[in-house]
């Protein structure tokens, strides 16, 4: 396979390349946003009745919020591109994020063994659906993520798969979604229930632009991995 060498000691293969680069570009940086403990107590509890002013502040804390994020987004970018630079300082990018995409698949596998353990897919007849709920700050970051909700999604397919649960008429279609209660957004990822070597098609795109038109719903669809929705 092909390898990175920078100087004579820093030798990289091109997998851990390009798993540096992903978990650069979708790090979580919790210490951007700025919660206070009255904020965080807010968004546990259930509270039925919300004035129109504190629905107000709420959509303003979420504009403030998107806005933080597309600072974040950029400077992500900037990291991984850095990082591809063969000098010294730069080296120390790519092992930072070797080291955060050991950190990202931890916090993977730790999110994918608790929704197995509290079973907590539903099916809703032709599909198979999970939501992240009560994520704490750090969690919530990164499964709102494009890339780490789909590797959430797809060990939870493999997992079902490979115990033999979720095949033949059995294997339906997963949506894996996620509420942030910073951009007072939600984000799905959808997964055909494919077996080994099969052709993996995924409909969501569609599927979900004609449920969202239905609802009236502002969306953002992103094809560039499998499928994931905003």
């Amino acid at each position: 396979s092909f390898q990175r060498q920078a100087g004579f000691d820093t030798q990289v293969s091109a997998a851990d390349v390009v798993y540096s680069i992903q978990a650069l570009l979708e790090q979580p940086r919790v210490q951007t946003f700025d919660y206070d403990e009255s904020e965080n107590k807010s968004r546990n509890s259930q509270e039925k009745d919300i004035s129109t002013s504190d629905m107000e502040k709420k959509f303003k804390k979420a504009e403030s919020h998107l806005e933080t994020m597309k600072e974040i987004v950029l400077e992500n970018f900037n990291q991984a591109y850095d990082s591809l630079v063969s000098n010294q300082r730069n080296v120390v990018l790519l092992q930072k994020g070797l080291k955060i995409s050991m950190d990202l698949q931890r916090a993977v596998v730790s999110e994918g063994i608790g929704i197995l353990e509290g079973k907590l897919i539903q099916s809703a007849g032709d599909f198979r659906y999970a939501i992240l709920e009560r994520l704490d700050d750090t969690s919530e970051l990164i499964f709102s993520q494009p890339q780490s909700l789909y590797k959430l999604a797809k060990f939870l397919v493999k997992a079902h798969v490979n115990s033999d649960k979720w095949i033949g008429i059995s294997a339906k279609p997963f949506i894996l979604g996620i509420k942030s209660s910073r951009t007072m957004r939600a984000y799905f990822v959808g997964l055909q229930c494919s077996q080994v070597g099969e052709i993996q098609r995924n409909e969501f795109g569609r599927s979900f632009k004609l449920a969202a038109s239905k609802i009236d719903a502002d969306i953002k669809v992103e094809y560039i991995i499998i499928l994931f929705l905003e």
